[in-house]
Order: structure tokens, then sequence, then C-alpha cells
């Protein structure tokens, strides 16, 4: 198999889930239990948070392990209703349905929720931004790397103008909420301890971890509403999972010393591949500051991305219709939509992404089978 669909769910990392599962068999107990044995857990679980909130440059007081980035999201978002006032949200217009979803529920709840645009790269327009500031903004939502696009926000620099409008107005702190869940697409890892965001979570299966597991970095963190066992210092309930806790761990520790030399090798094998089966890259001449080199969108025209991605897959090549956490076609057009894409081109889009750690041989067999591929599928409309 042939997997290019790491955007949507990086491949397990084997060595890393045997190890967190070796681990899990021996802290089996509830952390919450007051007996010895739960309170092994617990002390394991606290030395795990201690190293993962070291190896981001956090304080691990502010980490908060939880089931993924969506949880994560929706605990930052229902945190507004503790606002003494309502107020606006700004979110991007290209934002993950985790986030642009709660739209009309923060309506509902009476605060103002507007959409920052997007530049054609789908990053964060900091011009509109700036228009859009006012001393009402509660809080606002981007993302580190757009889950479309690959495209890179500048995070250091939004806190920077949001702090400035701060200075400048005398009102309060706005919020920043960063979603980082493709953050291994673009080895953003170095830059996270700088952004100066006030939340931001992580998801583990994006990073060759299990599912089921993520971390939200909360500074100065606030009442939940997640009720229950008060796990997680009061703000997420439940029993927390070693397994994947453990994982977590492992595999934050794999991106903080990896470092991709082949990269730019692997990078020109794919535009090679598709190249010659006869595919157009939006922004292929974008540097890797500006946008995850591990992460493009293709066109094969006038193909829709459906039928690509199901014919691809016949051939054992496995590649996404842009987001795979929003099936409804209307729902994951609407970030290309905001990019000033048209509806005919984006419904045409193929997400292509692959991880850091991919190996160069995966890259080579896509130059020879991707051809192969598309000419099989090309080949039927010429004649009819």
């Amino acid at each position: 198999m042939l997997y290019f669909d790491s955007a949507a769910t990086a491949l397990g990392d084997h060595q890393i889930l045997h190890e967190a599962f070796e681990e899990s068999r021996l802290y089996e107990a509830n952390p919450s239990s007051l007996h010895r044995a739960g309170k092994i857990v617990r002390e394991r679980i606290e030395e795990h948070r201690f190293a993962i909130a070291s190896l981001l440059g956090l304080d691990k007081k502010d980490c908060i392990f939880t089931s993924g980035a969506t949880e994560a999201n929706h605990i930052v978002l229902l945190s507004l209703l503790n606002a003494p006032a309502r107020g606006t949200v700004l979110m991007s217009s290209a934002e993950h349905p985790s986030i642009y979803e709660n739209r009309k529920w923060l309506q509902q709840q009476g605060f103002t929720v507007k959409d920052v645009d997007v530049d054609s790269l789908g990053r964060l327009s900091l011009e509109d931004l700036q228009r859009k500031l006012t001393k009402d903004v509660l809080m606002l939502c981007c993302m580190a790397v757009n889950f479309q696009s690959g495209a890179i926000n500048n995070i250091e620099q939004i806190a920077m103008i949001l702090d400035q409008f701060r200075q400048n107005h005398g009102g309060r702190s706005i919020h920043l909420h960063v979603d980082a869940a493709q953050m291994i697409l673009a080895q953003m890892y170095p830059r996270i301890a700088h952004w100066q965001a006030d939340s931001i979570v992580f998801s583990g299966h994006k990073l060759s971890g299990p599912k089921g597991v993520g971390l939200l970095y909360w500074r100065k963190h606030k009442q939940s509403f997640l009720r229950g066992g008060g796990q997680e210092m009061f703000m997420r309930a439940g029993t927390e999972s070693i397994f994947g806790i453990s994982a977590l761990r492992l595999a934050l520790e794999k991106v903080a010393q990896y470092v991709d030399t082949t990269v730019e090798q692997k990078q020109r094998l794919f535009l090679q591949a598709v190249r010659a089966s006869n595919g157009v890259i939006y922004h292929e001449e974008i540097s890797p500051k500006e946008k995850s080199p591990y992460h493009y969108l293709v066109q094969f025209s006038p193909l829709p991305a459906e039928v690509v991605v199901r014919h691809l897959s016949t051939y054992q090549i496995m590649v996404g219709t842009s987001s795979a956490c929003s099936g409804d076609s209307t729902h994951r057009l609407r970030p290309l939509l905001a990019q000033g894409i048209t509806k005919s081109d984006a419904s045409q889009l193929v997400r292509f992404s692959y991880s850091p750690w991919s190996d160069t041989s995966q890259l080579e067999q896509l130059m020879h089978q991707l051809p192969k591929a598309m000419h099989q599928l090309v080949r039927p409309q010429i004649h009819k």
C-alpha cells in the first residue's frame, strides 16, 4: 500500500504502540483510586505530563490530556460560557469543522461570530484580522497549519497583533486558540514554545500515535464544563488512558528527535509523479516556510475528486478528498472556497499528504504507479 493520507491520520508507529501497550499492562489500575496501585499509575501519568511539557517548552500545570483535538477544541469553546459578558469570537473562514461548526451554537448563546478572511493559500489574512478587531473580541481561533492546503500561519505574528491591539486600546486580552493538529506536516515542533498562544491543541493520531488521545495546553485555564470525577485538574472528566498518554509522549519524543534529511528529495519525486500523471499542483512554487512540504492539493481535471480517490485506492494508492473529518461535500469544500477557489475546481482537488518519516521508496513507487493508474482512468474518458 502507498499511503498518502497522513493529514487525515498518520500510520501508527508499531514500536510506539507496542511500547505503550506493554506499559499499559504494567499500570492497569484506575489513576483516581486511593490504593497504592492507583497512586502508582497517577505518578506515571504525571511523569509523562512533565516530559511532554518539557519537550514542548510548556508548563506542565497547563497541559491537559484529552481524547483528541476535537474534544480539546470544544473544552476551550465551552469556556466562553463563563465569560462575564457576551462578545465577539473570531475564527478563520477556512477553520477546521471541529471549530467552525460551532458558529451557530455560539450565536444561540448570545455571541457574535465573525469570519476572518484567508489568502489564496489558506493563511489567515493579517490585514482582515486587524480590521475585525474590536474591544468586544473575546477569542480568535486559528490553525497552525491549514488542514486542507497545508499553509502555515505565522502564530507569533498573530499573537503580536492581538497584544498590540490590547495595548493601543486599553482593552482586555484576547484569547488566542491554536489548533496544532497538523503541526507535524510542517515540522513546527521547535516553534511552539514561542507562539504566545493562550491555548493549543494536539492530536496523537496525527503524530503516528494512537487515536483517542490528545493534549490541550491552556495557559491559566478556567473552569471546564466537562464535569465528573475531577480528573485532569477538573478540566476533562473521565479516566485517563495510560496507553494513550504513554504513546503520545513517545510520539512527541520521536518528533523532537527526528530531522528529515530527505525532504527535498521526496518533494522532487512527488512533483515528478504528479507531472507524469498530468496533474496540476496548487501553489507548487510556495516556500516550505509558508506551506508544508508534505501536503499537496492536486487537480486531475475534469475528474471529480471522489472518482480519483476511489480509483487510486484500487491501485493501492491511498489519498484524501480534502478533510476526512467532514463527510458532507458542502462542508468539505467550504475552506477551499474561502481561498477563492471556484466550486468546480475545489470539487476536483485531491489531497496528497505524507509524513516526515515516509520512506523515499514510497515516493519512488508512486512515480511508477500514479501515471499508470491515472492513464487507465483518463483513457475511457477520451474514447467517449
